[in-house]
Protein backbone atom coordinates (compact mmCIF):
# COMPACT_ATOMS: atom_id res chain seq x y z
CA UNK A 1 0.00 0.00 0.00
CA UNK A 2 1.26 3.39 -0.94
CA UNK A 3 -0.02 6.97 0.88
CA UNK A 4 -0.95 8.72 -2.20
CA UNK A 5 -1.69 13.04 -1.18
CA UNK A 6 -4.43 14.73 -3.70
CA UNK A 7 -5.34 17.95 -4.34
CA UNK A 8 -8.07 19.74 -5.50
CA UNK A 9 -8.65 23.01 -6.83
CA UNK A 10 -12.24 25.15 -6.36
CA UNK A 11 -12.08 24.98 -10.23
CA UNK A 12 -11.54 21.65 -10.34
CA UNK A 13 -13.87 20.59 -7.48
CA UNK A 14 -16.65 22.91 -9.35
CA UNK A 15 -16.42 21.02 -12.78
CA UNK A 16 -16.68 17.67 -11.40
CA UNK A 17 -19.66 18.14 -9.41
CA UNK A 18 -21.85 19.58 -12.28
CA UNK A 19 -20.37 17.09 -14.67
CA UNK A 20 -21.78 14.47 -12.51
CA UNK A 21 -23.33 13.09 -9.41
CA UNK A 22 -21.20 13.76 -5.80
CA UNK A 23 -21.56 10.19 -5.17
CA UNK A 24 -19.36 9.19 -8.43
CA UNK A 25 -16.84 12.17 -7.77
CA UNK A 26 -16.34 10.61 -4.11
CA UNK A 27 -16.05 7.34 -5.02
CA UNK A 28 -13.09 8.00 -7.59
CA UNK A 29 -11.37 9.80 -4.96
CA UNK A 30 -12.13 6.71 -2.11
CA UNK A 31 -14.03 9.56 0.15
CA UNK A 32 -17.79 9.66 1.33
CA UNK A 33 -20.48 11.55 -0.19
CA UNK A 34 -20.33 13.50 2.85
CA UNK A 35 -16.60 14.17 2.82
CA UNK A 36 -17.03 15.52 -0.43
CA UNK A 37 -20.11 17.74 0.45
CA UNK A 38 -17.64 19.44 3.33
CA UNK A 39 -14.90 20.06 0.88
CA UNK A 40 -17.38 21.67 -0.99
CA UNK A 41 -18.54 24.02 1.82
CA UNK A 42 -15.76 24.63 2.94
CA UNK A 43 -14.45 26.23 -0.46
CA UNK A 44 -17.47 27.66 -1.15
CA UNK A 45 -17.85 25.45 -4.42
CA UNK A 46 -22.32 25.36 -5.33
CA UNK A 47 -23.02 21.80 -5.54
CA UNK A 48 -26.57 21.02 -7.52
CA UNK A 49 -29.73 20.53 -6.03
CA UNK A 50 -31.84 17.47 -4.58
CA UNK A 51 -33.47 16.23 -8.36
CA UNK A 52 -30.93 17.95 -10.66
CA UNK A 53 -29.64 14.70 -12.42
CA UNK A 54 -32.72 13.20 -12.67
CA UNK A 55 -34.25 16.47 -14.39
CA UNK A 56 -31.08 16.26 -16.70
CA UNK A 57 -31.25 12.46 -17.23
CA UNK A 58 -35.32 13.55 -17.96
CA UNK A 59 -33.68 15.83 -20.14
CA UNK A 60 -35.53 19.14 -18.51
CA UNK A 61 -34.10 22.11 -18.10
CA UNK A 62 -31.54 22.63 -15.83
CA UNK A 63 -29.28 25.28 -14.71
CA UNK A 64 -25.86 25.37 -13.14
CA UNK A 65 -24.95 27.78 -10.28
CA UNK A 66 -22.10 30.03 -10.83
CA UNK A 67 -19.07 29.50 -9.04
CA UNK A 68 -18.96 32.11 -6.82
CA UNK A 69 -16.03 34.65 -6.29
CA UNK A 70 -13.47 33.30 -3.49
CA UNK A 71 -13.90 35.43 -0.25
CA UNK A 72 -10.68 37.20 1.29
CA UNK A 73 -8.63 34.48 3.02
CA UNK A 74 -10.37 31.49 1.38
CA UNK A 75 -8.81 28.22 0.37
CA UNK A 76 -8.28 27.82 -3.08
CA UNK A 77 -7.77 23.94 -3.32
CA UNK A 78 -8.08 21.13 -0.79
CA UNK A 79 -5.67 18.71 0.18
CA UNK A 80 -6.17 15.11 1.16
CA UNK A 81 -4.26 11.89 1.97
CA UNK A 82 -5.60 8.72 1.38
CA UNK A 83 -3.78 4.54 1.47
CA UNK A 84 -4.36 2.96 -1.82
CA UNK A 85 -2.91 -0.18 -3.66
CA UNK A 86 -1.69 -0.77 -7.25
CA UNK A 87 -4.98 -2.56 -7.77
CA UNK A 88 -7.14 0.09 -6.27
CA UNK A 89 -5.29 2.68 -8.74
CA UNK A 90 -5.75 0.48 -11.44
CA UNK A 91 -9.94 -0.20 -11.06
CA UNK A 92 -10.30 3.58 -10.66
CA UNK A 93 -8.82 4.72 -14.41
CA UNK A 94 -11.88 6.04 -16.12
CA UNK A 95 -10.99 3.36 -19.05
CA UNK A 96 -11.24 0.90 -16.97
CA UNK A 97 -14.17 1.75 -15.22
CA UNK A 98 -15.93 1.79 -18.45
CA UNK A 99 -14.79 -1.53 -19.30
CA UNK A 100 -16.34 -2.34 -16.30
CA UNK A 101 -19.49 -1.01 -16.83
CA UNK A 102 -19.73 -2.02 -20.55
CA UNK A 103 -19.13 -6.07 -19.29
CA UNK A 104 -21.71 -5.59 -16.75
CA UNK A 105 -24.21 -4.45 -19.44
CA UNK A 106 -23.46 -7.39 -21.13
CA UNK A 107 -24.27 -9.65 -18.28
CA UNK A 108 -28.12 -8.41 -18.40
CA UNK A 109 -30.38 -9.74 -15.61
CA UNK A 110 -30.65 -12.76 -14.61
CA UNK A 111 -33.53 -15.02 -15.64
CA UNK A 112 -35.78 -16.66 -12.82
CA UNK A 113 -35.84 -20.46 -13.55
CA UNK A 114 -39.45 -21.93 -13.28
CA UNK A 115 -38.25 -25.21 -11.91
CA UNK A 116 -37.37 -24.55 -8.08
CA UNK A 117 -38.23 -27.79 -6.68
CA UNK A 118 -34.45 -28.02 -5.15
CA UNK A 119 -34.47 -24.10 -4.20
CA UNK A 120 -34.59 -22.95 -0.46
CA UNK A 121 -38.23 -22.49 0.56
CA UNK A 122 -37.74 -19.46 0.66
CA UNK A 123 -37.13 -18.68 -3.15
CA UNK A 124 -39.84 -20.67 -3.70
CA UNK A 125 -42.45 -18.64 -1.73
CA UNK A 126 -40.92 -15.95 -3.76
CA UNK A 127 -41.24 -17.34 -6.83
CA UNK A 128 -44.89 -17.68 -6.22
CA UNK A 129 -45.68 -14.27 -5.76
Amino acid sequence: MTYKTIVITRAELYALVWAEPAMNVAARYGITGTGLAKICKRLRVPVPSRGYWARKQARQAVRADPLPAPVRGQDMEHQFQRWTTPEAEYLLRDEVREEIEEALAKVGSIERREDLECAHALMRSCARG
